[in-house]
């Protein structure tokens, strides 16, 4: 009963291997590789099944030949799968060398070879795994090698390949001698090689600037630039995570740290384009996809399957689309002009990302450039990248050179108050300790002249403390503005002022008009748009003037008119004049007096506070004057700072 059965079971496998011959010559011819030193790709040479159930031996394989469907490319894809795939193809060594085949993808779980030969025999059967290290395997690469014949060799073997694994599974088969296999191995090598060297110099120079210029933007980019250092080897067979966090960890859960470069390039995305402050809302959908990766992360690490690769997968599509709408919303929405090389370098690594996909999924016919197109993705992004951080620093630098200056013209302006704090304190403790000394003089007097009840020489004592009084209540006022005049603009607002009526009301209220006669002579504006204080600080200086350095009957004659693009006001008195000659460069100084001093008090803070209001409209003042003849004080505005209309 024994020996039946094994008779059985041989003839059963015998009539399979005879129903795969007369199916595989569907499948074109056998694999031939004659006096050749070049690794050929067989996928178009080959049959796949997949075994769903991932239950079936070798043998049984063989006997479902049917469900065999022929490679159609270079390279077989599917997307991941539960199951088991399944590879048939023939070879025959036709060269005078050892052939052998690497199964060219390191993320394989599990990965079996069966040689069988013409007299459907076992001959031979190896296995590999990304779970064994290196030191275990016939060759110490990151993919899977076995031999398929020798030497001189001349019969033609039929073989099976079984492959597992919960990612997408991407077989790119390579035939040929051991120099070509290191061939290619080795040219893939030296890219990832480059592009780890590139991002890695790319990390540590920004690193250097996160550190001198604590500007998180720039941890935020050496991170995404480190997070791909570790995931594109690793999809590009070349995964240094195996010799950071060992084969099990990588492998089995890859979907537990794949996650990482989607919060880097959040978080850079966020703090590049702002989002914090310019869209909060765009700023939580990004984070929120972070969320749902962290959120996978329990079920990636017990329940490692195929289902939770293809939802990685899409995740990953959708992440990325959602970050590139973002820049273009924010570059045609927000108008935010850096967003431009942002939208460059996302839509390049987004199309690479896509096409990769799609290869490895079996979608998009393989070659070299669309399998390694991450590389050149990743490179124009983060080169272009590059370019945008080097200009957000320039913009830095630019505001910082515009901060020295600002700083710089306020330490001259610190060093300018600070003189003027100094002339200000002595004129201020000057004229009142004048004042004081006055009154405690008179007051002297006052009691001498009451003692002897001199009633006519007292009363004209009186008569001068009153004087000494009002010249010191002058004084404080006048200081007093000074400190005002810096906080006037910002306490008051602008309001239309009709001219004369703005004049009228100024001699009214200050009781002026039995003082002083002023005319308008001239009025082409009628009104004009200040401060209303502004415009009345510096008509009281004037007519104060005027009444002070007036010998008789204070005059003046007032003008409002335009002057091309400038609205103009000219004032014009009567009085003792100034010598231009000896005081014209420092007429509009603090505590000047331009040699008056000895016709009348005063504090010279007058036309300085009206010089000041005048500038701070952008205005221009110009004096012109001779002794005896008066002055005409002529203010110019531009007519869009002040003019109606």
């Amino acid at each position: 009963m024994i020996k039946f059965a094994h008779t059985y079971k041989r003839f059963r496998l015998h009539l399979s291997l005879l129903l795969l011959l007369l199916n595989g010559a569907a499948f074109g011819q056998i694999v031939e590789l004659g006096d050749s030193n070049q690794a050929i790709l067989i996928g178009d040479q080959v049959a796949y099944f997949i075994d769903d159930s991932s239950a079936l031996t070798y043998d049984q394989v063989l006997s479902r030949t049917v469900e065999f469907t022929k490679g159609k490319g270079k390279v077989f894809g599917t997307p991941a799968t539960e199951g088991t795939v399944w590879v048939y193809f023939e070879f025959n060594n036709s060269s005078d060398q050892d052939i052998w085949m690497d199964v060219h993808n390191s993320n394989l779980l599990n990965c079996h070879l069966f040689k069988i030969n013409s007299a459907n025999e076992l001959v031979e059967t190896y296995f590999a795994s990304a779970l064994q290290d290196y030191s275990q395997r016939s060759h110490d690469v990151h993919t899977f090698w076995f031999p398929l014949a020798e030497a001189g060799d001349k019969e033609t073997y039929r073989y099976l390949i079984s492959v597992k694994t919960t990612l997408a599974i991407e077989l790119p088969l390579y035939v040929g001698p051991e120099r070509s296999l290191y061939k290619n191995t080795n040219r893939d090598n030296w890219m990832a090689i480059a592009f780890i060297g590139a991002l890695l110099g790319l990390s540590i120079y920004n690193l250097f600037f996160f550190f001198s210029l604590k500007r998180k933007i720039y941890l935020f980019y050496s991170l995404n630039v480190i997070s791909f250092l570790f995931v594109i080897p690793f999809f590009n067979n070349f995964p240094i995570t195996n010799y950071i966090f060992g084969h099990n960890f990588t492998h089995i859960h890859t979907s537990t740290w794949i996650w990482i470069p989607f919060l880097t390039s959040a978080l850079f995305a966020s703090s590049y384009l702002g989002l914090r402050r310019l869209a909060p809302r765009l700023r939580y959908l990004l984070m929120g996809f972070v969320k749902f990766f962290i959120l996978l992360i329990p079920f990636t690490i017990y329940y490692p399957s195929a289902g939770l690769a293809k939802l990685y997968v899409l995740s990953t599509l959708v992440f990325y689309l959602v970050c590139l709408l973002i820049g273009y919303y924010m570059l045609v929405v927000k108008k935010q002009k850096r967003a431009l090389l942002f939208c460059l370098g996302w839509t390049a690594m987004f199309i690479t990302i896509i096409i990769v996909v799609l290869v490895r999924n079996g979608i998009m016919p393989y070659s070299l450039f669309l399998r390694n197109a991450t590389y050149a993705g990743i490179f124009v992004e983060m080169f272009v990248f590059a370019i945008a951080i080097g200009q957000y620093m320039n913009a830095l630098r630019a505001d910082q050179i515009k901060l020295n200056k600002a700083l710089k013209e306020s330490n001259e302006e610190l060093i300018e108050l600070n003189e003027s704090l100094d002339s200000f304190n002595y004129h201020v403790s000057h004229d009142l300790k004048t004042v004081l000394n006055n009154t405690k003089a008179l007051s002297k007097m006052a009691e001498k002249y009451n003692e002897k009840g001199d009633q006519g020489k007292l009363r004209e004592i009186v008569q001068k403390m009153q004087q000494v009084a009002d010249n010191g209540v002058e004084t404080v006022q006048s200081f007093l503005s000074l400190g005002k005049i810096d906080n006037l603009f910002n306490v008051e607002g602008t309001e239309e002022l009709n001219l004369e009526a703005e004049i009228a009301t100024i001699i009214k209220t200050h009781q002026l008009t039995n003082k002083i006669k002023v005319a308008i002579t001239q009025n082409e504006m009628n009104a004009v748009n200040m401060h209303a204080k502004a415009f009345e600080s510096i008509f009281l200086n004037l007519f104060t003037n005027t009444i002070k350095y007036s010998i008789e009957n204070p005059t003046a004659e007032i003008r409002f008119y335009r002057n091309k693009n400038k609205c103009c006001m000219e004032y014009r008195d009567f009085g003792i004049g100034i010598d231009m000659d000896k005081f014209g460069d420092v007429v509009f100084n603090a505590f000047n007096r331009a040699g008056n001093a000895s016709h009348s008090e005063g504090t010279g803070v007058g036309l300085y506070v009206l010089n000041r209001i005048v500038s701070n409209y952008q205005g221009t003042c110009e004096m012109e004057s001779e002794l005896g003849e008066g002055i005409k004080l002529t203010m110019s505005f531009p007519a869009k700072n002040v003019a109606i209309g």
